[in-house]
């Protein structure tokens, strides 16, 4: 009786640790898929970049405002036909997430810039930062 007791236990143990396994690899290939949007930078420019951070303080990070960012940053580049160049580094347990902008162009980078923190004036989950070194 105690032999099948502790068999019996044994095999919950196993079955209990075999789906928190699973379940870790099933969060760990969604953020695999989430980081195929990257747009590389090249080396020579990785030193001297426009960092726009988003940032949490607890209830997470502004989402909302990324997908925004994301089409600005794309309509930008189409209607001033300037060629900045973005990375994705995500770094945080809530999302949190930098975007290491750069441009050979620094008129380009520049008014960017200041479309960028016209945009999110007030918003204090986005840190702006030029001159800025990415995360590595």
């Amino acid at each position: 009786m105690k032999k099948s007791l502790m068999l019996m236990f044994l095999f919950c143990a196993v079955l209990q640790a075999d789906g928190m396994n699973r379940k870790v690899n099933r969060k760990k290939k969604v953020k695999r898929s989430s980081t195929e949007l990257k747009h590389p930078i090249s080396d020579s420019l990785t030193s001297d970049v426009l960092l726009v951070s988003f940032i949490s303080f607890g209830p997470g990070i502004d989402f909302r405002s990324i997908p925004v960012f994301e089409n600005s940053l794309k309509q930008f580049n189409i209607n001033q036909k300037c060629a900045v160049q973005y990375e994705i580094k995500t770094w945080g347990r809530e999302g949190e997430r930098d975007y290491c902008i750069s441009s050979k162009d620094a008129k380009c980078l520049e008014a960017f810039t200041s479309q960028t923190r016209s945009s999110f004036k007030g918003n204090e989950r986005i840190l702006i930062k030029e001159h800025a070194q990415c995360r590595q």
